[in-house]
């Protein structure tokens, strides 16, 4: 819980400089993608079995975490990300995501990692399962 006074204490100074540094780098806008697997997520459950209520044109989505994206395809179609042939997921498409590019510090560049600065809200266009 981003409430409790041990996550503040310890969370909220690294999570302020983490945001500082994101700041700092170049900002790019691209189509990007995120795969997010339902799982066991109870908030998701809700969301995926009520999609059409939920995902309505217009509904707004955010994501107040750190959520990274791919520019690549291949990357979003991997079942790492995306779940194993029927298992429920989502793929959220942006087609003018505004980020910073993640590529020169990570291990797999490959993936083409983007990162939006959070919180982000995004708007919906359109759903579809």
């Amino acid at each position: 819980d981003r409430r409790d006074p041990h996550v503040c204490e310890h969370v909220g100074p690294y999570f302020v400089l983490f945001y500082r540094a994101l700041e700092k780098l170049p900002r790019q806008r691209v189509r990007a993608m995120r795969a997010v697997r339902v799982r066991n997520v109870p908030a998701l459950r809700a969301t995926f079995d009520n999609f059409k209520q939920r995902l309505r044109k217009g509904a707004e989505v955010s994501f107040w975490g750190v959520a990274s994206f791919t520019t690549e395809d291949d990357v979003i179609s991997n079942p790492a990300f995306v779940g194993a042939l029927g298992e429920d997921a989502f793929i959220f498409s942006c087609g003018d995501l505004v980020c910073v590019s993640l590529e020169p510090f990570s291990m797999i560049a490959a993936e083409k990692e983007v990162l939006p600065l959070p919180p982000c809200t995004f708007v919906v266009h359109s759903a579809t399962k």
